[in-house]
């Protein structure tokens, strides 16, 4: 007899969980929640939304943070926002996480600056990105510098993608988009395309194909398919 596992290391909630207040002055909130890095670069310029087909994941310090404090301020089309996280040591900063963003999300452009990093780790992240629209299309352009990334075991990463975002009619979306990933001198060029159908306003159907290329491994291509279901 086999037992499941909860992903996101075994949370019941792993993606967010928190709670929070807001009035005129922002919004502050507390819990395991997205840091500003997520925003400023994932949501506003990159044409994947932060997909696990998107090098972005490498680019935001985890982008979840559990035990979390958070300050949204908005004004008009502006958005600004501060995230903080303990390293949970005590009598130490040693493990800390802090990220800060200011987005102007407007139209038929918009622009977002962020950086963060982790205290005794000497990995930061900075991240600037923006999008402007003609249509049914949306181009956006995301730059991403981290330096010490953990996952690759760079000493400095940097990722710089342009995409488009074409929606005939509203049940259909298109995207076409393009990352150029140097790591350490090393450079990776993935290509990618999706198509999402809207079944309802909380359910797409999807699908994808990808290439990546680098003097490494050569050419890998790959692809899918499915259902994606908004909560």
């Amino acid at each position: 007899m086999s037992c499941g596992q909860l992903n996101q290391g075994g949370r019941l909630f792993g993606r967010t969980a928190y709670v929070g207040l807001s009035n005129s002055f922002g919004e502050l909130t507390l819990g395991r929640q997205y840091n500003a890095l997520y925003y400023a670069g994932s949501w506003l310029s990159d044409p994947t939304y932060v997909s696990s087909w998107s090098p972005s994941v490498n680019h935001q310090l985890n982008y979840a943070w559990d035990n979390a404090v958070v300050y949204t301020g908005r004004y008009s089309d502006f958005i600004g926002r501060l995230s903080y996280a303990a390293g949970e040591q005590a009598s130490t900063q040693h493990g800390s996480m802090q990220a800060a963003s200011l987005m102007y999300n407007g139209h038929p452009f918009g622009a977002a600056i962020a950086y963060g990093g982790i205290n005794g780790s000497g990995q930061t992240t900075f991240t600037a990105g923006g999008y402007y629209e003609i249509g049914p299309v949306t181009a956006q352009l995301v730059h991403y510098h981290t330096r010490n990334e953990p996952y690759t075991g760079a000493r400095s990463l940097i990722t710089n993608g342009v995409g488009v975002i074409y929606v005939p009619v509203p049940a259909w979306e298109l995207t076409a988009a393009y990352w150029r990933t140097t790591a350490d001198g090393a450079v990776d060029n993935k290509f990618l395309a999706v198509a999402r159908y809207s079944l309802s306003k909380r359910t797409k159907l999807y699908v994808e194909a990808d290439t990546d290329r680098n003097p490494q491994s050569g050419r890998l291509s790959g692809g899918q398919a499915g259902m994606q279901y908004s909560f």
